[in-house]
């Protein structure tokens, strides 16, 4: 099924530690995007920085410097139906506003799943992986494969390979 996408650009190129920002230029864009997006297909937004905070610490304070001024565009356009991010190297879900979103794993470093450090990014050595995103009538579907898996693949209906499988 066809899709609309829109892809917004959101690095705040002045800002010296990579936070985002949207300027009257990319909100004129993101409010052309959203209000000529034909209704009868779903609309998925794609972004780099999130317009909230996830917990991250370090991370949230570089996400969108501005995501009132967001938000602003898209009450007053259009709803996406689904909101796709990058930015924090760490696979996240949840809504906001209403809006369901998906925060990628990065193909690079990641930032460890850490609730509590600040002052500088925690890393760690998890796999990188990807998205396969499936829209199909009234589903989106989010598929992640770490394509650096080299570990067996098996039946769970084996009980021998089970056992092989040394959980």
């Amino acid at each position: 099924m066809p899709a609309t996408v829109v892809t917004l650009d959101t690095l705040n190129e002045d800002a010296p530690n990579h936070e985002g920002l949207l300027c009257e230029s990319r909100l004129a864009f993101l409010e052309h995007a959203l209000a000529s997006a034909p209704v009868d297909r779903p609309l998925l937004l794609f972004q780099h920085h999130p317009p909230f905070d996830t917990g991250l610490r370090y991370m949230d304070t570089i996400r969108l410097a501005n995501p009132d001024a967001e938000w602003d565009v898209i009450a007053r356009t259009r709803k996406p139906d689904y909101l796709f991010m990058g930015h924090l190297h760490r696979p996240i879900g949840g809504a906001w506003r209403g809006i369901p979103f998906h925060i990628q794993r990065a193909l690079a470093h990641q930032v460890a799943f850490d609730l509590v450090t600040e002052g500088h990014i925690p890393g760690s050595h998890e796999p990188p992986d990807y998205a396969h995103v499936t829209v199909d009538g009234d589903r989106i579907v989010i598929h992640q494969c770490s394509f650096l898996y080299d570990g067996p693949l098996f039946s769970l209906h084996d009980k021998a390979a089970l056992e092989r499988a040394a959980f």
